[in-house]
């Protein structure tokens, strides 16, 4: 179990990188700054891949221990004392983690796709908007 929880703790700490670099992106994002998003997107990749890596660890792990998602959830509810404390924290912090990752993503898709909607708009005012081709006879 002890070797569960460490493997958790460093995906959450892993993911919380990923969330720093995601708040950051939210800011460039607002500034519409290229360089500095590609430079984001770039530190993101190895930590994605890492993360990938710990998850495989993590699914292989829970398999040799014979753990399945209903008993991570269960640990994490009702934790016995010892080590199942410990994963159950672990747990739980990791669930946090992805939630927040999740929460970010959505804001950055939703400021992305705010600035597409208004570039679009200004270029259909200027008679410039992406407008299917129209024939006639």
């Amino acid at each position: 179990m002890g070797e569960l929880a460490a493997l958790l703790q460093k995906l959450t700490s892993t993911l919380r990188r990923i969330a720093a670099l995601e708040e950051q992106k939210t800011e460039v994002l607002i500034k519409g700054s290229v360089d500095e998003l590609g430079a984001l997107l770039n530190a993101q990749q190895p930590l994605i891949m890492q993360t990938g890596n710990l998850e495989r660890q993590r699914i292989e792990l829970l398999t040799s221990l014979g753990i399945g998602k209903e008993d991570m959830a269960r640990i994490a509810r009702y934790p016995a004392p010892g080590d199942e404390t410990e994963l159950a924290q672990a747990y739980l912090a990791l669930k946090d983690a992805v939630k927040e990752l999740r929460r970010l993503g959505d804001l950055n898709g939703r400021v992305l796709q705010a600035r597409i909607d208004t570039k679009n708009h200004l270029l259909k005012i200027l008679g410039a908007g992406i407008e299917p081709t129209t024939y006639a006879r």
